[in-house]
C-alpha cells in the first residue's frame, strides 16, 4: 500500500503576492489612491467645518457622524455584498462618492453647511456598502496561497493611507497658511 502525498500550496509573502497576483495588485493600488483621497477629504472637511462654524463641537460631531451609517448599515451592506456583483457595487459607490465629494466645492459659507452634513452622510453610507464588497472580492483575485500576503498588504495599505492622507492634507494646510502670511506681508510692505 503506497502513501498518497498531497502538496499544500506554500503561502506567499506580501511582496511576492504583488508579483503573483497582478489583478489584486491593481485593486490594492486603486484602493490606496482612493484612500489617500478620502483622508485628504476628511482633513479638509474638518478644517472647513472649523472655519465656517468656529466650533470644535461641530468638528467632533462630524467625526461621530462618520461612524453612524456604518454601524446602522453593516448588516444590510454585508448581505448586499454577498448577493450582488461586488465589482458593480464598488464601481457605483466610487462614482457616486466622487460626485458627492465634488459637492463639497459648493460649500462657500455657513449657509451651505448643510451640504457638508448631507455629503458626509452620503459618503459614509456609500463606504458602508463598498467596504464589504471590497473585502469580499479579494479572494476572487488572489489564489488561496496568496491570501495571507494579501491580508498583510491590506493592513499595511490601510495604515499607510491614513498616514499619507493626513501628511498631504497637513502639507496643504501649511502651504495655505504660508501663502496667506506671504500675502499679508506683501500687503503690509506695499502699504509702507
Amino acid at each position: 500500500m503506497s502513501a498518497v502525498q498531497t502538496t499544500t500550496p506554500r503561502a506567499t509573502g506580501a511582496l511576492a503576492t504583488l508579483q503573483a497576483e497582478p489583478a489584486y495588485a491593481r485593486l490594492l493600488l486603486g484602493g490606496f489612491i482612493s484612500g489617500v483621497g478620502d483622508w485628504f477629504n476628511t482633513v479638509a472637511l474638518l478644517g472647513l467645518l472649523l472655519r465656517l462654524t468656529g466650533s470644535p463641537l461641530a468638528v467632533s460631531a462630524s467625526l461621530a457622524a462618520r461612524t453612524v451609517p456604518g454601524l446602522l448599515l453593516a448588516p444590510l451592506a454585508g448581505l448586499v455584498a454577498d448577493r450582488a456583483p461586488r465589482k458593480v457595487i464598488m464601481l457605483v459607490c466610487d462614482i457616486l462618492g466622487a460626485l458627492v465629494a465634488l459637492s463639497f466645492l459648493l460649500v462657500t459659507d455657513a449657509s451651505r453647511l448643510w451640504l457638508v452634513w448631507v455629503g458626509l452622510t452620503a459618503l459614509m453610507t456609500l463606504g458602508a456598502f463598498r467596504g464589504p464588497a471590497r473585502t469580499g472580492v479579494t479572494p476572487a483575485l488572489a489564489r488561496p496561497e496568496s491570501l495571507a500576503g494579501a491580508n498583510a498588504l491590506e493592513g499595511m495599505s490601510s495604515g499607510s493611507v491614513m498616514l499619507l492622507g493626513a501628511v498631504i492634507a497637513f502639507g496643504g494646510l501649511l502651504t495655505a497658511l504660508a501663502a496667506r502670511r506671504t500675502l499679508w506681508g506683501e500687503a503690509a510692505g506695499a502699504a509702507r
